[in-house]
C-alpha cells in the first residue's frame, strides 16, 4: 500500500475526546490547545472558532497534552480538510505527516547543479518516501545544461525544474533540510527544521566527468535517505 493511502479500516476512529496542542510550523500563526471531536492513529478532527487553518498547512501535534509535562512529544502533521460549520465555527481535519512522503528541501549555493540533481533523483527514485524540493543560497537563475545532460543519461528528467532562492515559506514546509552548500545556512532562516549536511563536490564549471561523479554520489545518498525514511515510517 502506498504510504499516503491509509486504509481507514485499520485505523478506527475514537469518539473519546483527547486534549491536544496544535502548533503551526509557520511561527506567524499561534498554537492552539483544544479537545478533539474524534481521532485515530492517522489523524484527528477538532472544531474551533480560533485560528486561521488552511488546507496544506503544516503543524506539530502533541496528543494527550498536559501543560505541566516538560517533555512534549510532537508529531508532524498536515491540515487535510477545513469546513465551515456555521456560527463562526470551522471543523479541521489533520493527517499525521509521518504516514506521508517526507518533505525534503535540498539546498546548495546556486541551485544549478547539486540540489537540482538531488530533487530530480528523489522524484525519480523515491516519490513514496521523499517529497522533494530544492533551492539555492545565491541562485544563478538557471540549471546548468550539464546537470540536465548527466541526469538524462540515466533516464532522469529535470525538464520542469527551475533555479530558485531559499525562501522561508519553503523551509517552513520541510521536514528535513539537506545542506550541500558547504557552509551553514541556518542563520539565514527563522524556521529551522532538522538539518543534515552532505559533503558533495560542486561540479559547476567543470567537465561532464565531474558532473557524473557528483550525480552518482547524490544518487547514492538519496537512495540511502529514502531507505532510512521508509524504515522510520514503518517503525512509527
Amino acid at each position: 500500500m502506498h504510504a499516503s493511502l491509509v486504509d481507514r479500516r485499520f485505523s478506527p476512529r475514537s469518539k473519546v475526546s483527547q486534549r491536544v496542542c496544535i502548533r503551526p510550523v509557520d511561527p506567524r500563526h499561534s498554537k492552539k490547545i483544544c479537545t478533539t471531536a474524534n481521532h485515530s492513529q492517522t489523524g484527528l478532527y477538532f472544531i474551533t472558532k480560533i485560528g486561521n487553518y488552511m488546507l496544506g498547512m503544516d503543524v506539530f501535534v502533541t496528543r494527550n497534552f498536559r501543560p505541566d509535562d516538560r517533555i512534549h512529544r510532537e508529531e508532524r502533521a498536515v491540515v487535510v480538510r477545513v469546513e465551515s460549520l456555521g456560527g463562526g465555527h470551522v471543523g479541521v481535519a489533520i493527517h499525521n505527516r509521518s504516514l506521508l512522503p517526507k518533505r525534503v528541501l535540498f539546498v546548495c549555493i546556486g541551485n544549478s547543479c547539486r540540489s537540482p540533481m538531488a530533487e530530480a533523483l528523489a522524484h525519480h527514485l523515491a516519490p513514496d518516501a521523499i517529497d522533494a524540493a530544492s533551492a539555492g543560497v545565491a541562485p544563478l537563475g538557471y540549471i546548468a545544461p550539464s546537470t540536465h545532460a548527466v541526469l538524462a543519461e540515466i533516464g532522469v528528467s529535470s525538464a520542469h525544474q527551475e533555479s530558485k532562492p531559499l525562501r522561508e515559506a519553503d523551509v517552513a514546509k520541510a521536514s528535513l533540510l539537506i545542506n550541500m552548500a558547504g557552509r551553514p545556512v541556518e542563520h539565514l532562516l527563522h524556521t529551522r527544521p532538522p538539518v543534515e549536511y552532505w559533503d558533495v563536490a560542486d561540479p559547476f564549471g567543470s567537465d561532464l566527468a565531474s558532473y557524473r561523479r557528483t550525480r552518482d554520489e547524490i544518487h547514492r545518498r538519496v537512495t540511502e535517505l529514502a531507505k532510512r525514511l521508509r524504515a522510520e515510517a514503518a517503525t512509527r
